[in-house]
């Protein structure tokens, strides 16, 4: 519909508006979206008819002024605020979205996902960036947060943190830094308004905006390439924007949200790389479990062989293969419970009468008490050598259920799949004075990125299925 939208129509619109010296309604708002949103898609440029130019071909951004204080008096201030700014050509087309309308729970705050798309800006190659929640997304430069009014909408002042640095040496262990090719994009849980979560009253209703931002905290290429190097103004390069114009309409109140969990789709079977270490995983435990006991459920992690060419498992000519183990961990399980109770005659295809369970204890993770890197010997017990054709089987006990489960209710469990980051072909006596690095999360971090070794991705279990039945006789 854009498309066919003409910059002198929204312009004639707005000056409709503000020739009848009203409060802003939600319709001018709307129009006013409407009119950030097709300058953001840089088809119109003020002043300027005829056909549109593709927005990856052109070289303009928008950033709003973020001293902006109200948007009920006059709308004009809005529309100069709004800046065309010349983007340098060598830099990647960056932009960010949020959510149009979100419920927002002061009692139980589950955040906001901000999405930043990297744009097909005609240039083929990755690119890396660093957005920091804490400086970038709620500090100086960060969202904006307007209170409606009866008036119209009031500016929100908020604590910010500072702004994020000039320069940053990158490491690994630096999360805020992210990589993206053109066409890819980035979600991220920017968590509670913080600078603005004491002026939050249940109840009332906010806009939420990105004012448009510079950065300095990017570059050309892979995280890999970046390790233990600068990046930032020291390097000399341009910054590159994020435009501005993004906005969400907050509801807030006070109770907790209502979250239902949901678990990840099982991993299928994919194409592996040529040379890459096939594994899978099966389980095998009873079909009865009594009330108030456990059971037994047992795992088997299979080394199938390498990879052929069309992506198969080979055993002929495999050899033995050293992994972590952190990948078989409780958290790469799924696990959903059915009420004795449920609806027989609501169920389909996708099984809605099966909830995920969530118990905290299955999904604990050991961090090392200092966060500083430990130097482990890949013959350690924390990593598993297999040989081709090789099955490891351990066994764990299912006991802890949902605190209102009664006779009759039903448990699945699944290894939905994983990767494996870490691998390294060859046995235990071979590697018998092979050492890695290992953070306070237990990833290897040295070799880094497993000197460029593909990741084993491993597919998701069968499924073992138990009912709650009652206490039998000895």
């Amino acid at each position: 519909m854009i498309d066919r939208l003409r910059h002198d129509d929204l312009r004639c619109q707005l000056d409709r508006i503000l020739a009848l010296r009203q409060p802003v309604s939600i319709c001018s708002v709307l129009i006013l979206r409407l009119y950030i949103n097709t300058l953001l898609s840089c088809r119109y440029v003020s002043s300027v008819s005829g056909p549109a130019p593709p927005r990856k071909l052109h070289p303009r951004t928008i950033q709003l002024d973020p001293m902006l204080s109200t948007w009920n008096l006059n709308l004009k201030k809005i529309l100069e605020s709004l800046k065309v700014i010349d983007r340098d050509l060598n830099t990647p087309v960056l932009s960010i979205e949020i959510a149009p309308n979100v419920t927002h729970s002061i009692d139980d705050p589950l955040g906001f996902t901000v999405t930043v798309h990297r744009e097909e800006d005609g240039i083929n190659k990755p690119c890396i960036f660093r957005w920091d929640i804490d400086h970038d997304a709620w500090g100086p430069s960060g969202f904006l947060l307007f209170q409606h009014t009866s008036d119209g909408l009031r500016k929100i002042e908020g604590n910010r943190d500072p702004p994020p640095p000039e320069t940053l040496e990158y490491t690994q262990n630096d999360v805020c830094f992210a990589e993206l090719l053109p066409g890819q994009c980035l979600r991220r849980n920017i968590g509670n308004p913080i600078p603005f979560r004491d002026q939050l009253v249940a109840g009332e209703k906010y806009e939420l905006l990105w004012p448009g931002a510079e950065y300095a905290l990017w570059d050309w290429g892979t995280l890999r390439e970046h390790v233990s190097h600068k990046v930032g103004v020291d390097t000399g390069g341009p910054r590159v924007f994020f435009p501005g114009g993004a906005t969400s309409s907050i509801t807030v109140k006070q109770e907790a949200n209502v979250w239902k969990p949901t678990a990840p789709s099982p991993i299928g079977e994919f194409s592996r790389p040529p040379g890459t270490p096939c594994l899978s995983v099966t389980l095998e435990g009873p079909s009865e479990m009594v009330l108030g006991k456990s059971i037994p459920v047992t795992m088997k992690v299979t080394y199938n062989g390498l990879a052929n060419e069309r992506g198969e498992a080979v055993l002929a000519g495999s050899k033995p293969l050293i992994i972590q183990s952190l990948s078989f961990s409780f958290s790469s399980f799924n696990f959903h419970r059915r009420r004795h109770d449920y609806d027989q005659g609501d169920s389909d295809d996708d099984d809605p009468e099966w909830e995920v369970y969530v118990d905290d204890d299955w999904n604990n993770l050991y961090y090392l008490p200092d966060g500083s890197d430990i130097e482990a010997n890949v013959t350690d017990e924390e990593f598993w050598c297999l040989q081709p054709g090789e099955s490891r089987t351990d066994q764990f006990t299912c006991s802890e259920l949902h605190e209102e489960t009664a006779v009759g209710d039903s448990y699945r469990i699944q290894y939905w799949g994983d990767s494996v980051e870490w691998w390294i072909l060859g046995g235990r006596e071979e590697h018998a004075d092979t050492t890695v690095k290992v953070n306070y999360m237990n990833d290897v971090v040295d070799p880094v990125d497993n000197e460029g070794k593909p990741e084993i991705t491993i597919p998701g279990s069968n499924t073992v299925e138990f009912v709650i039945v009652d206490k039998k006789d000895p």
